[in-house]
């Protein structure tokens, strides 16, 4: 499954989904279903104009993974990280000065990190349901 992580960079600038519209020139319902994950396509056209908005790689934009889950919890996290990529000052802190790229290799791997803990906890979900699943058929408790 792709999975649009457009939601946290928006939230990451504290916009709308229609000032992202209207920064972008991407349809307000294009936006929503892509936040949404719901969107059948996405053109190249589309994918330029919100790499070219949030100054990112496009696997910064989506990321495949077979079982996608996060949180409106991690919203704060995932703000903090967008203002990191973006050279947008932590708030709170004055404005830091470093390389771009930098900060997008390190969205790049916290994004791919992110995938492959949510893959390991569902294995283990998978393990742990298994392991009940034998036990009740033994009769340990």
């Amino acid at each position: 499954m792709i999975k649009f992580n457009i939601k946290q960079l928006r939230s990451g600038k504290d916009m709308t989904q229609k000032e992202l519209s209207d920064a972008t020139g991407i349809r307000l319902n294009t936006l929503i279903d892509l936040e949404n994950n719901k969107a059948k396509t996405i053109s190249i056209e589309q994918i330029n104009s919100l790499c070219e908005f949030f100054r990112c790689q496009p696997d910064i934009i989506m990321t495949y993974k077979s079982d996608i889950t996060l949180l409106e919890s991690d919203h704060d996290e995932w703000s903090r990280i967008y203002r990191m990529i973006s050279g947008e000052p932590p708030r709170g802190h004055s404005a830091f000065n470093t390389e771009e790229s930098i900060y997008n290799k390190l969205a790049e791997a916290l994004l791919k990190y992110s995938n492959v803990v949510d893959d390991l906890s569902d294995r283990l979900r998978k393990i742990e349901s298994e392991e009940e699943k034998i036990k009740d058929y033994v009769g340990i408790k």
